[in-house]
């Protein structure tokens, strides 16, 4: 599937296409790594290096393998992923919650891959993908459950 042009909303520039990263689509041979992201996204045991940590907030993990295979193969939710080659960086969720709204969690970056504009990019392809080929009018996040 073709994604579509996004434009940088404060500078009116386009996104580079040629970049190393690789936005798309997860399947559900995906679902291990996806998991993995989301965990480790999560619980990052370096204090320097944490954003939010779900483990703080909530017990237990934030997903699983089953939880996501399930999902996906329910068609309940589909992960838009950032590729750096054969490795996942980045996921965020995307459940159509009606014909014009969205519903976007599990958005997650790799510990190391922190701070390089990888969310900001992932979340704009996606809510680019939700208008133009879905036809969402509105998107809610879902931060925390």
């Amino acid at each position: 599937m073709t994604m579509p042009e996004v434009r940088d909303d404060q500078t009116g520039t386009r996104m580079p296409q040629d970049a190393p990263l690789d936005i798309g689509f997860a399947s559900a041979s995906d679902a291990e790594e996806l998991a993995a992201l989301v965990l480790a996204a999560y619980r990052e045991p370096s204090p320097e290096k944490q954003m939010t940590r779900d483990a703080d907030l909530a017990h237990g993990d934030r997903t699983s393998v089953e939880e996501i295979r399930a999902s996906m193969a329910e068609g309940i939710a589909t992960f838009m992923v950032a590729r750096d080659g054969d490795r996942i960086v980045a996921c965020c969720e995307h459940r159509l919650l009606d014909a014009e709204t969205a519903l976007l969690g599990m958005m997650a970056v790799a510990p190391d891959a922190r701070l390089s504009g990888i969310a900001k990019r992932l979340g704009r392809q996606t809510l680019g993908y939700l208008a133009t080929v879905r036809g969402c009018a509105r998107a809610e996040i879902h931060v925390f459950s």
